[in-house]
């Protein structure tokens, strides 16, 4: 159904979409509110309701080539603990500051739930999403000139950039990650690109089990000095159970402040499988091809990395804490 149909005269968007989405909340099977190629320029957020769906028709992407919805402060839907089932595809986004309200991370005031973002470009702000949530589908395709986390989220059931190609990028101070994902359990991150522009990639905390990251790229090809990834591309400091496959990460801890492009100081049960630590890429040299790939204060399993054109080193405070799987030519070194 088009949002067009529903502009009354001289009615501002504000308007005219509410009006929308008002009549599509009151019908027992909800139709998907289509927004035509023009910009939408919203100044307060929108009244979700269960069985949302905010659509374009065309690719969404962060050119903006076909429609621009330009986001209001403090997300686009408003939260409320009693709506599920939300999609938003392929829209494309200016986003002022979020993509939908903030809410607790720990669930006190209860979880977005069943929130699927589908494709589309989402520009500016961050973080997109702040809070707590209960499978969650976030699939963008891109998601440029953050200025925070994209993702500062807690929760489980989960499945975020697992369909398609995803490019994440923009400049972030160097202590801050592109994903903070606190106590997110069960779920998978898949392979999405991250342009680490100052901050660093992925930051793993907290006591739940069951995390994937699946073909993660943590790069920062053609970058060097501040626009470079500062510190190590991947933090972990907790969690249970965690697999990580396929991880490549590229010109991070150009600052020389952290032990390693990947650092581990908590968490149990960490598995790396075929992590990739390129020395090289193109016409870029990493700026660091000498500190250690992997450094650990934890027990970690580390099978067939990867390292080409740098050193093969993992450094832990005991050496014993590493198990190495199919590494010839590999060291682990004891540090203080």
């Amino acid at each position: 159904m088009a949002v067009e149909d529903f502009r009354q005269g001289s009615a501002d968007d504000d308007a005219t979409v509410a009006a929308a989405m008002t009549y599509a909340a009151g019908q027992t099977y909800k139709p998907a509110l289509v927004f035509a190629n023009r910009v939408y320029d919203l100044t307060r957020p929108l009244r979700a309701f269960s069985g949302l769906h905010l659509m374009q028709f065309p690719f969404g992407d962060e050119f903006q080539h076909s429609q621009v919805i330009k986001v209001p402060e403090g997300g686009l839907l408003g939260f409320d603990p009693h709506v599920r089932s939300i999609t938003l595809e392929n829209l494309s986004c200016q986003v002022r500051d979020h993509l939908l309200e903030p809410i607790p991370r720990d669930a006190a005031g209860g979880a977005w739930t069943d929130v699927r973002v589908l494709g589309g470009g989402y520009n500016g702000g961050a973080p997109l999403l702040d809070g707590a949530f209960l499978r969650l589908s976030f699939q963008p395709t891109y998601v440029n000139n953050v200025t925070d986390s994209v993702l500062r989220i807690g929760g489980s059931d989960s499945w975020l950039f697992t369909r398609g190609p995803h490019y994440v990028s923009g400049v972030l101070p160097a202590n801050r990650p592109f994903l903070d994902l606190d106590n997110l359990g069960q779920s998978v991150i898949g392979s999405v690109y991250i342009t680490a522009q100052g901050g660093y990639g992925i930051l793993l905390s907290g006591k739940a089990t069951g995390l994937v990251l699946d073909g993660v790229l943590i790069d920062a090809t053609g970058r060097e000095d501040d626009d470079a990834t500062q510190l190590a591309g991947l933090q972990i400091l907790g969690g249970t159970d965690i697999t990580i496959n396929d991880l490549w990460v590229f010109n991070a801890n150009v600052s020389g402040g952290s032990a390693g492009l990947v650092t581990v100081r908590g968490g149990s049960e960490i598995v790396f499988v075929n992590p990739r630590f390129p020395g090289v890429n193109g016409d870029t040299r990493a700026a660091d091809t000498t500190s250690a790939c992997i450094d650990t204060t934890v027990p970690i399993t580390v099978m067939a990395p990867k390292a080409v054109g740098r050193a093969k080193l993992i450094t832990a405070v005991r050496e014993e804490l590493v198990t190495l799987v199919g590494a010839p030519e590999w060291q682990v070194r004891a540090r203080p």
